[in-house]
């Protein structure tokens, strides 16, 4: 049996306990540093126009999202994520990186912590829903049941710690569709550290959490087998 069709579906960077980008004079330093147009979304509502026009920064979330390249940041007094949508390329993470790190430019600030996320989407082959496919996977024949009943389905969220990093694993069907023969495997990379990925380790960890994301979607495929 194999995986197929595997599908990133987005790529993120989280710099916990940090507000990017958060005064006009920031604002204007990170689009002449982007280069392309960045339209601004406050408090659930698109203000409509590029960076540069003056708007209300003072209190709640925002979305700066730069179309062009895909890319969003959701900015918060609690958290800032750097998000690129399918990230398919070598070149798109270097862009996502340089974004990230031009961002990270306009503060001074430190995280308290920071980490990435993938999400992938990908086909299996057993013939099974993916629902039954995970059960016979993620758990053991013994299992307990309950009043004699077989095991129809599951999914499962697993933790893992080492060399400073902390891996957080959730797999199971897609949409929560217990009939659909897809796989849906989200990642998390934690770093507990106060400070600032340098754009070298942004691109290198972002390729690391994806070759494990693939790496954990075959060696699960093979469970059993």
């Amino acid at each position: 049996m194999a995986i197929s069709s595997a599908e990133i579906l987005n790529i993120n960077l989280v710099l916990v306990g940090v507000e990017l980008i958060k005064t006009p004079d920031e604002i204007n330093e990170f689009r002449n540093a982007v280069g392309v147009d960045v339209v601004i979304a406050e408090a659930g509502f698109a203000i409509g126009a590029p960076i540069g026009v003056p708007v209300n920064l003072a209190g709640g979330s925002r979305i700066l999202s730069l179309d062009k390249d895909r890319i969003t940041i959701d900015v918060s007094a609690q958290r800032s994520t750097i998000k690129r949508d399918y990230p398919l390329s070598i070149g798109e993470i270097e862009r996502l990186a340089e974004v990230a790190t031009f961002a990270i430019s306009t503060t001074e600030s430190q995280p308290k912590a920071f980490g990435y996320n993938i999400e992938m989407v990908y086909e299996q082959d057993s013939g099974m829903p993916a629902s039954q496919y995970l059960s016979e996977r993620l758990f053991a024949d013994d299992v307990p049941k309950i009043e004699d009943g077989n095991v129809l389905g599951g999914s499962g969220r697993l933790a893992f710690a080492g060399n400073g990093k902390t891996w957080r694993v959730g797999i199971e069907p897609r949409f929560n569709n217990e009939m659909d023969k897809r796989v849906f495997l989200t990642l998390n990379m934690h770093i507990d550290h106060n400070r600032f990925p340098a754009r070298e380790e942004i691109m290198s960890s972002m390729r690391e959490i994806e070759e494990n994301a693939k790496s954990f979607a075959s060696c699960l495929d093979t469970r059993g087998l």
